[in-house]
């Protein structure tokens, strides 16, 4: 039975894929728990079938880099993804700190904190790639919050929540992804089994059993995902990330 070897971005919101994994098929999902460029980078030498990436990653390498249909990563709501909750007025000045984590984290912290509550926000970096507010402008400077932060609604923002609150749509953090030209129905079809069964409870779940928005991970790249990744294409061009607004496709299964 095939052995699909991945490399699985090491952040902790998706821990649950940190670890290999076989059907009762037989199929073998065997893990490699990377940094996210050193997971493009396995994926671009062929040293791994697949990657998961961040989002933001994927949508900037788009000629190098092909997306599985079927299975992503997003989040109605998800309190392993925090940024700290102004408390200044709009429209002072506020400055999104780099955390260890990814760009896409800080760009849709920017987002929110600029659409939904007019702040002015920029990101200034440091060799070190801490933020610096530097003296030029008056301001405050926030940071995304790692997965150990004690949640409390009155100190932070939950970030897919106000995601969904802006654009209506869950969150979608990461992509698994190819090298071009790479995608097999094999591969597909064994990402999605893995992902179904290890999220299960989430597959279909947008409001949990104490009336909240869900905070299960959601496994599928369906119609809702797609228009979220359409929108955080828009944003990420017109936020500067990247020179235009991205076009993506999705490589679908040849033969169901």
């Amino acid at each position: 039975m095939p052995v699909i070897k991945v490399a699985v971005w090491d952040d902790p919101m998706i821990e649950a894929l940190h670890q290999s994994w076989t059907s009762e098929s037989g199929v073998t999902i065997e893990v490699l728990v990377l940094s996210a460029e050193d997971a493009e980078r396995a994926v671009l030498l062929e040293d791994v079938d697949i990657a998961l990436l961040p989002s933001t990653q994927v949508l900037l390498r788009l000629q190098s880099l092909d997306i599985l249909s079927e299975s992503a990563i997003s989040t109605w709501r998800n309190e392993k993804v925090l940024i700290e909750r102004p408390t200044v007025s709009p429209p002072d000045h506020l400055f999104i700190k780099s955390g260890p984590r990814n760009e896409v984290f800080d760009l849709v912290s920017n987002v929110i904190l600029k659409e939904h509550y007019r702040y002015s926000v920029e990101r200034e970096s440091n060799s070190s790639g801490h933020s610096l507010a530097n003296g030029r402008v008056a301001g405050s400077t926030l940071s995304v919050q790692p997965a150990d932060t004690d949640y409390s609604i009155e100190q932070y923002l939950d970030v897919s929540q106000e995601w969904y609150e802006l654009v209506n749509y869950p969150m979608v953090w990461a992509l698994f992804v190819t090298a071009k030209n790479n995608v097999t129905d094999i591969l597909i079809k064994g990402i999605r089994e893995w992902v179904t069964v290890l999220y299960s409870e989430a597959v279909d779940e947008f409001i949990s059993d104490d009336g909240e928005l869900s905070d299960l991970i959601r496994p599928r790249l369906d119609d809702l995902a797609i228009a979220s990744l359409t929108e955080l294409c828009d944003y990420m061009f017109h936020y500067g990330v990247a020179p235009n607004s991205p076009v993506f496709t999705l490589v679908d299964i040849e033969t169901e």
